[in-house]
């Protein structure tokens, strides 16, 4: 991990900067203090867990006594770049040079705001170097960002659109058993005359159609939605419209 205290527009910040995924973070701290660092560093630690060593310059908020006994309790070896040679620590200054860059050119508003923003961006874009965006190296994923909406990923249509078809089928699905041989039904007739009409069940013609025999003799070769049993001989022929069963009267002694 790269650490680097930076002045910029008059606000002086924490930039850390992870060697393996390229992940920044950026806080402002309200003073240059170990007191500061040290506690910023508790916090970020909580999120992300230990660092194998802590990389630095000579400011002396990096090398004053608290800021050491923290490392070494937590067991961080603590890396000094030679004093007045800035391109030892060139990971952690490229990422300020470029940090920089982008809130000049962001609009104007919020600090935090912008530097949130600044941050996302450069945490979701592939890195030079790794060719993968610091996000997906740190928490292997990618993070969602505006551009998903414009390009949804295509696993994650094809998932809601098999879902979408799954809810249409389930509503369309029969509620019914499946009409056996013999079986007396009513079925649909679409022909003049009587929507629905006494049948018997004949052989299946498909895994999904049957025969009926008619009173009259016609067999007819009819699907099983078009198809409805038929409980007991005081049955009426199915309505199209869902039906209002009114409560049974109670028995009244007189």
């Amino acid at each position: 991990m790269w650490i680097l205290g930076v002045h910029f527009m008059g606000v002086y910040f924490l930039v850390l900067v992870d060697a393996y995924s390229k992940w920044v973070e950026v806080v402002r701290v309200p003073s240059p203090s170990a007191e500061a660092t040290v506690a910023y560093l508790r916090s970020i630690s909580a999120i992300h867990g230990l660092p194998d060593g802590a990389v630095s310059d000579n400011n002396p908020a990096f090398t004053g006594f608290l800021y050491k006994t923290f490392l070494a309790r937590n067991a961080v070896r603590q890396i000094l770049v030679p004093p007045y040679h800035p391109a030892s620590n060139g990971a952690a200054e490229r990422v300020v040079q470029t940090v920089k860059e982008k809130l000049k050119k962001t609009q104007p508003g919020d600090f935090e705001c912008r530097i949130a923003r600044v941050l996302f961006a450069y945490r979701t874009t592939p890195h030079s170097l790794t060719g993968r965006s610091p996000a997906e190296l740190l928490m292997g994923r990618r993070l969602k960002t505006a551009l998903n909406l414009l390009q949804p990923d295509l696993r994650s249509k094809v998932q809601f659109r098999q879902l979408q078809q799954k809810v249409l089928s389930d509503r369309s699905a029969r509620r019914e058993p499946v009409p056996q041989p013999a079986d007396p039904v009513w079925a649909r007739n679409f022909r003049p005359g009587p929507r629905w009409v006494p049948a018997v069940v004949g052989r299946a013609t498909s895994t999904s159609s049957t025969e009926v025999r008619l009173p009259d003799g016609r067999v007819w070769e009819r699907h099983g939605d078009h198809l409805r049993h038929q409980v007991s001989k005081a049955e009426v022929q199915p309505s199209t419209k869902a039906e209002v069963l009114e409560p049974p009267l109670p028995s009244v002694l007189v």
